[in-house]
């Protein structure tokens, strides 16, 4: 995590930043993203708590973070905040280079960004009717 930390000054100032695991089943990938159960000790929670904590900085009067949550399982993308979308295509643009189009959580407000973005990754699910 101490990576990711040195790189969230590119996150905070408009980089995109992605989080990835790789490697054979039953390795960790999984608890070392998400944590062990609910104590929030993944790079994930860690992560996204260590966003909020530097967001939450009075010279910073107005952000907004953009989330999604996906996966590679057996070569398909499948969206982590919306179960039903599966096997989703990865595409490429010159306006936005390579995506996939999965569902995205555009926080605003500091007051329940960080606990509902906690909730959506130790979940693996959106908790709240999207629309």
């Amino acid at each position: 995590t101490s990576k990711f930390k040195d790189n969230l000054c590119y996150l905070i100032n408009g980089i995109n930043l992605s989080i990835f695991a790789y490697g054979q089943t039953s390795t960790g990938k999984t608890y070392t993203m998400r944590g062990k159960n609910q104590n929030l000790n993944g790079i994930i929670p860690l992560s996204i708590k260590e966003i909020f904590n530097r967001l939450s900085d009075p010279s910073i009067t107005k952000y907004s973070v953009k989330v999604s949550y996906s996966e590679i399982y057996n070569e398909t993308v499948n969206d982590l905040i919306d179960p039903s979308k599966k096997c989703l295509e990865i595409r490429e643009s010159v306006a936005k280079g390579v995506f996939v189009n999965a569902t995205s959580i555009v926080f605003t407000y500091p007051s329940s960004a960080f606990s509902l973005s906690i909730r959506i990754v130790t979940s693996g699910t959106f908790p709240l009717p999207l629309g």
